[in-house]
């Protein structure tokens, strides 16, 4: 029963929330492929693609809290609806990527905070996945804060970057595809 050692410990690993889930479900049906369509209660469904989901069925289906592996190494904790992450969760992903926040058909959609496997912080609006609309990154490494609007992950029109090694503020005006068009420099020693 390697597979249940593995979920029981990912379930403690996820906090005091997830651990009451799982003494709820210490009794649970286990099934495998999918839940009978007219299931409602708390089981264990093994997918045909691998993925184990843990939580709250109705209809047969993923419906309320739950936690779902899967195969890739990744893991969801949080709202679910027709077999989706639809709602409140936070997902860490195979890729060193977790994002807390509002999640909508699978991906996080709304209001959201990304922490990326190159050490950027993502604070503000996701869309399909990616920060789209008003948003700050933190690139720990350098030390740079970017704030302004993002469409499909990237920075477009007015924003601002504060370079700390640098001592110095930019405000930018950017086109569509990154290009910077106009940008003034404020530096922090003449303030």
């Amino acid at each position: 029963m390697k597979g249940l050692t593995l979920v029981n410990d990912l379930l403690k690993v996820l906090g005091d929330e997830a651990f009451k889930v799982q003494k709820v479900v210490s009794q649970r049906p286990i099934f495998l492929s999918n839940a009978p369509p007219d299931f409602d209660g708390i089981a264990q469904v093994i997918y045909d693609g691998g993925v184990t989901y843990i939580g709250s069925i109705k209809k047969g289906k993923a419906n309320g809290e739950g936690v779902a592996i899967l195969p890739n190494g990744g893991v969801y904790k949080g709202q679910y609806q027709d077999d989706k992450p639809n709602g409140e969760g936070v997902g860490i992903w195979p890729d060193c990527k977790v994002i807390k926040g509002q999640y909508k058909d699978g991906l996080p959609n709304g209001e959201g905070v990304g922490i990326m496997a190159d050490g950027k912080v993502v604070k503000g609006q996701y869309k399909d996945g990616r920060a789209d609309g008003e948003g700050i990154i933190a690139i720990t490494s350098t030390g740079h804060v970017a704030k302004g609007k993002f469409v499909d992950g990237n920075p477009v029109g007015e924003g601002i970057i504060a370079i700390s090694s640098a001592g110095r503020i930019e405000s930018l005006q950017r086109k569509d595809g990154g290009q910077t068009q106009k940008r003034e420099i404020y530096h922090l020693s003449k303030w």
